[in-house]
Order: structure tokens, then C-alpha cells, then sequence
């Protein structure tokens, strides 16, 4: 079999717990994190960069992709009301299944008007719970965080392009990374006017290119 023009696969790691961002800091090319707010993105770029340094890597050898959950349309009102629209399609049992299921942890045992309860240690993914406990309001009620999650995982970006591409300039520039995943509600439906709505805008305004020079995605990932 003949050697890939790329030497090795690109590995690529998704988790953001103590182990995950250590394993990412010695091991990976591409890491998929999952923060709610800029904040939690900066702590855990300075984590995954911390441990590449440790581990005798150059910083930008790791580089980081964010899940989001993009609502766009042409315009403003349009991309609320596709919000609502998918808010009002979602409960908060179905967010307190995934939760648990998340958390292995069962939260319809607590009182989803509270702030969400202490549950400790998890053997669940610890990296949901710690964006949960860092990202969100300490009185937001655990129905709306459930609800959030039900709704999209990731930090909802809503507008029309040019809202989307400043929400997503301001997320990068604060919270540090090298890009984004969406996570969309309906496939091709929702990815199509990312791409035809939002894209544009980000390559008018010089931050994503019009064409990429390498052939590999591994190059392609290393020129950032």
C-alpha cells in the first residue's frame, strides 16, 4: 500500500476534561471543543495549549475547532423567529433526558425551577458539566439550561450574516481558537445558508479564504 501524502492520518480529539485536554496537549492535530461562553473557550484553549508546551509541543501544533449552533437568516427577524420556532419544538424533559444521559446522572429528580444542583463528581462526560457549571448564570434554572441544550449544543449564533460573522469574530478574538464546527438543526437546509449567507461575509471581511493552497487536511489545518 502506498505511503499518504500526508505521512500519518490527522488525529483529531473531542473531550474536554482534565484527561481529554492532556491527551490533546501530547497527542492531537485538531481538538472539537464544546464551551458556552468565551470565557470557558479561553480556559480551555490556555489548558490544551498549556499541555502541548509540557509536553514539549509548539502551542499552535493543537489546533482547536468550536462547536456552534448557527441560526441565520437574511434577516435579524428572520433568524428570531427560526429560533423560536425551534425553542418552541423542544421541552425541557427532552433536555433533562439528554442531561442525564450526558451526566449519567438522573436531573429529573430535581426542581428544574432551581439553579442547577450540585451533583458532585460525574462518570459522566466531565466536560459537559464543567461548561455547565462555568458557562452558564450560577440562578440560571436547570429546565432553561436543559432547554438550551435540547435546543443546540454550543453557543447559539443568531442573526443575519453579518451579526453571525461579528458573533463569530467576537468569539475568536475572546476565547481564543482557530475556528468552527456547526452543529445545525437540518441538513443540507441549515448548513446551505451558512454557506451562502455567512461565508460570503466572513471572505468580504478577509477572514476566511477564497481558496486553500494545500492539498492535505492535515496542511490545511497547520496553515491555520
Amino acid at each position: 500500500m502506498p505511503r499518504s501524502p500526508q505521512g500519518r492520518p490527522l488525529i483529531a480529539q473531542a473531550g474536554s476534561s482534565s484527561a481529554g485536554a492532556a491527551f490533546a496537549g501530547r497527542h492531537a492535530d485538531l481538538v472539537f471543543g464544546l464551551r458556552h461562553s468565551a470565557p470557558g473557550m479561553r480556559e480551555f484553549v490556555d489548558k490544551v495549549k498549556g499541555e502541548a508546551l509540557r509536553a514539549g509541543r509548539c502551542a499552535d501544533d493543537v489546533r482547536i475547532l468550536w462547536g456552534i449552533v448557527p441560526i441565520v437568516g437574511h434577516t435579524r427577524e428572520e433568524a428570531l423567529q427560526k429560533q423560536r420556532a425551534i425553542r418552541d419544538n423542544v421541552t425541557v424533559e427532552a433536555g433533562l433526558t439528554m442531561l442525564s444521559a450526558f451526566l449519567n446522572t438522573d436531573l429529573s429528580r430535581f426542581d428544574e425551577d432551581a439553579p442547577f444542583p450540585d451533583i458532585g463528581e460525574t462518570s459522566g462526560i466531565r466536560g459537559h458539566l464543567a461548561a455547565i457549571t462555568e458557562d452558564f448564570a450560577p440562578d440560571m434554572p436547570l429546565g432553561e439550561i436543559a432547554r438550551h441544550f435540547a435546543a443546540g449544543q454550543g453557543p447559539h449564533v443568531v442573526g443575519n450574516p453579518a451579526e453571525v460573522a461579528d458573533q463569530l469574530q467576537r468569539l475568536l478574538n475572546e476565547g481564543g481558537g482557530d475556528g468552527f464546527i456547526c452543529i445545525t438543526h437540518a441538513l443540507p437546509a441549515c448548513m446551505d445558508e451558512f454557506v451562502d449567507l455567512v461565508v460570503p461575509e466572513l471572505k468580504r471581511r478577509g477572514v476566511r479564504p477564497d481558496t486553500y493552497e494545500h492539498a492535505t487536511l492535515r496542511e490545511r489545518v497547520r496553515a491555520g
